[in-house]
């Protein structure tokens, strides 16, 4: 059993992973997908290298400022450009999947493995997890950071509780 279990290795997910392993903590990622960073996705075909999911991203809060710096000193985003109205646009370099790699060094990431269920004992104090491959991951916390809708079907299915108000807030999103 580990401290914390994180549905998602998209960069929410693996921020998450990071800060909580920096903590000394122990996590474990779950991954559906063959790959890292979620919508941040790179492709290599002959020698092109290109994004196919977000091609950028911007910086609207400290926090995410200083692991923008940090990627910057190890070569990971650039500027791509700077516009008064809309603000400083980075880039991955060479793309935007080199972020999520970083951040899952050290980090023990389980590829395809998609949650079909999860449930929390209330007794034993620990949320059990359980992939399509019936595969069983024990931890003290959960954390999901799949989109919304996916994470809502997967907490409705596994019939975890969520207050009418909140359900309703999340689903409008």
């Amino acid at each position: 059993m580990v401290d914390c279990t994180i549905i998602g290795a998209g960069i929410s997910g693996l921020l998450a992973a990071k800060m909580l392993s920096d903590a000394g903590l122990t996590v474990q990622v779950l991954e559906k997908g063959r790959g890292l960073g979620g919508r941040m996705a790179t492709r290599r075909r002959n020698g092109a290298i290109f994004d196919h999911g977000a091609q950028f991203f911007t910086v609207r809060d400290q926090r995410f400022a200083t692991w923008v710096e940090r990627w910057k000193s190890h070569g990971l985003v650039d500027t791509w450009y700077d516009l008064e109205k809309s603000g400083r646009h980075y880039r991955g370099v060479p793309g935007m999947t080199g972020i999520a790699k970083q951040l899952s060094e050290g980090i023990d990431v389980h590829r395809e493995t998609l949650v079909k269920k999860v449930f929390y004992s209330l007794s034993e104090k620990r949320w059990t997890v359980t992939s399509a491959d019936d595969e069983v991951f024990e931890s003290r916390a959960l954390i999901t950071t799949a989109p919304i809708p996916q994470s809502l079907a997967l907490l409705t299915e596994s019939e975890v509780f969520i207050p009418e108000k909140q359900r309703q807030q999340l689903a409008s999103i």
